[in-house]
C-alpha cells in the first residue's frame, strides 16, 4: 500500500511541478482558440499530460516546451511501469 501512496504523491508533485514550468513559459503555448493560456490552463495541461489523456486544448509552439511535455510523459510512463512491477512482486 505504501507504493500506491508514494505513487499518488509523486503524480501530484509532478502535476504541480510541471504546471509551474508551463506557467513560467506560458507565452510559448497557445490554446486551440489562438489565445494565450492562463494559470488554470497550465494546471489543466499538466493534469491531462500526467494522466495520459493528452494535450488538452493547449499546444506548445517552441521545441523547448515540446521537450518539457515529453519529459512529463516519460515520468508518467515510468511511474506506472515501476508501480506495476512492485505490485506484481510477491
Amino acid at each position: 500500500m505504501k507504493y500506491v501512496f508514494r505513487t499518488v504523491l509523486f503524480h501530484f508533485t509532478c502535476i504541480l511541478f510541471f504546471g509551474y514550468l508551463y506557467l513560467l513559459s506560458k507565452h510559448d503555448f497557445v490554446s486551440m482558440e489562438g489565445r494565450q493560456i492562463d494559470s488554470l490552463d497550465c494546471l489543466f495541461l499538466s493534469t491531462t499530460v500526467q494522466s495520459g489523456v493528452g494535450y488538452a486544448l493547449v499546444r506548445p509552439i517552441t521545441h523547448l516546451n515540446k521537450g518539457i511535455i515529453m519529459l512529463q510523459q516519460f515520468c508518467m510512463l515510468s511511474t506506472n511501469v515501476f508501480l506495476l512491477y512492485f505490485l506484481t512482486q510477491g
